[in-house]
């Protein structure tokens, strides 16, 4: 959204500076602009909503998390079907493995205006290296299912340390005050 607004304060302004010599640009050309952007980006993405289950999470201290919180609305706490494994540093999630597991985490919806931060959110997670961006649905703690993107380990889990509660924050937390 700060990119479009300083998009359109560029272009007022050098409407402003060739208003002597020509009219560059109306008001009503900047407005048309804008919609026109604003009816794109929303289709950007295959959904407005980021399911974060390991360090995008609220009030991890990172800079992607601040980001995600700034941009994106918290939607609420919720699980998918799937394994959650220690990585080392970061936790990957896997939509299969042991039955009946659960990875849990939280929603955010992302705004239209914001959808081009998803990209950033791509480069931190490794995509579509270490991890691939896909849609799965989500269940809400009030019961809703929402279809969700995620970030989903595209490598073998094979000798990774399974995360049991499949709580991310939970696990992190409780090795943080083992010696």
């Amino acid at each position: 959204m700060r990119v479009l607004f300083l998009i359109i304060n560029i272009l007022l302004k050098l409407n402003f500076y060739f208003s002597t010599i020509y009219s560059f640009l109306h008001v009503q050309d900047i407005v048309h602009i804008f919609v026109i952007i604003m009816k794109v980006v929303p289709n950007s993405l295959p959904s407005s909503y980021l399911f974060a289950y390991g360090s995008l999470q609220r009030d991890f201290d990172n800079e992607m998390s601040n980001l995600v919180q700034r941009s994106f609305a918290y939607k609420g706490k919720g699980y998918f079907e799937g394994s959650l494994y220690d990585v080392g540093d970061f936790p990957a999630a896997i939509f299969a493995g042991r039955p009946g597991s659960k990875v849990h985490g939280e929603l955010f919806r992302i705004p239209p205006c914001e959808a081009p931060l998803v990209d950033l959110l791509d480069e931190y997670e490794g995509c579509p290296e270490l991890y691939e961006r896909v849609l799965m649905e989500v269940t809400q703690d009030d019961g809703e299912i929402i279809e969700a993107m995620v970030y989903v380990y595209k490598h073998t889990t094979q000798n990774l340390n399974p995360i049991e509660s499949g709580n991310y924050r939970q696990y992190y937390e409780d090795t943080a005050k083992r010696p």
